[in-house]
């Protein structure tokens, strides 16, 4: 699975106690996210369902 978001304007901020501080700044910027998933069991799900859990994330 694979997402990907062309934007114009991207904001970084930090969270420091109970206020965000932004940290960066960018005017033209891609986001691009990716996830590896693996199929899961357990015998809540009966066997009907299948289940599947994000191994790794990029």
């Amino acid at each position: 699975m694979a997402n990907v978001i062309n934007g114009s304007d991207l904001m970084l901020f930090l969270k420091v106690g109970e206020t965000y501080k932004s940290i960066a700044f960018s005017t033209s910027t891609k986001l691009s996210m990716s996830t590896e998933t693996v199929e899961t069991s357990s015998k809540d799900s009966g066997g009907k369902w299948v289940n599947k859990a994000a191994r790794k994330l990029s």
